[in-house]
């Protein structure tokens, strides 16, 4: 039982890579252009509007070095969106949470909203209900790979009730409860 020859070496390719990336919820939607360092390398990349949290960005053929002569390994870059005070994202949504006080929740009003384009005036409709949502079309993330098409600003309504009321305030607000009991007009 004779040894046969071993082949030739032929190339292996490199080991692929990951990185994670932090990004803004803000680069995220306006999209980026990063500058980063990998074992000693300069890379650019280009992260496109509506990137979203956990996205593998593939750099194909930098990572790591092939062996025998054969070529690279990718780098994968993990986005990670990091989160934003004033928004939670929902896919192409972005959730707002609205303090509003009781006058504007019965009377309506305008209120002025974030927008990662910068603050807009909203109209609250007169009777809003706390966790009332008003949808403010166009005004979320952009769609991924998609040129002006964009998710929806979701404003949930969040009614402060008045703290510290003076007596006169009380006497008023029992004044119209007493109103509202005398006509029946309880409607919920």
């Amino acid at each position: 039982h004779g040894r046969g020859r071993g082949r030739a070496q032929t190339g292996r390719r490199g080991q692929d890579l990951e990185a994670e990336m932090p990004i803004t919820l803000l680069e995220a939607w306006q999209g980026s252009k990063r500058q980063f360092e990998v074992n000693g390398k300069k890379m650019r990349i280009t992260i496109k509007p509506g990137a979203y949290d956990g996205q593998r960005l593939r750099l194909k053929g930098k990572g790591g070095p092939g062996y025998n002569g054969g070529p690279a390994g990718d780098l994968y870059l993990v986005l990670r969106v990091q989160p934003d005070p004033r928004f939670q994202r929902d896919g192409d949504n972005l959730i707002h949470e609205a303090n509003i006080d009781l006058y504007t929740a019965i009377l309506g009003g305008k209120i002025d909203v974030p927008t990662l384009g910068g603050t807009i005036k909203v109209t609250v409709p007169k009777g809003s209900d706390p966790g009332k949502v008003l949808r403010i079309r166009g005004k979320g993330m952009p769609k991924y790979g998609k040129a002006n098409e964009y998710g929806d600003l979701l404003v949930r309504l969040k009614v402060n009730l008045p703290k510290n009321l003076t007596s006169e305030e009380e006497a008023l607000f029992k004044k119209l409860q007493a109103m509202r009991a005398n006509h029946g007009a309880y409607s919920y």
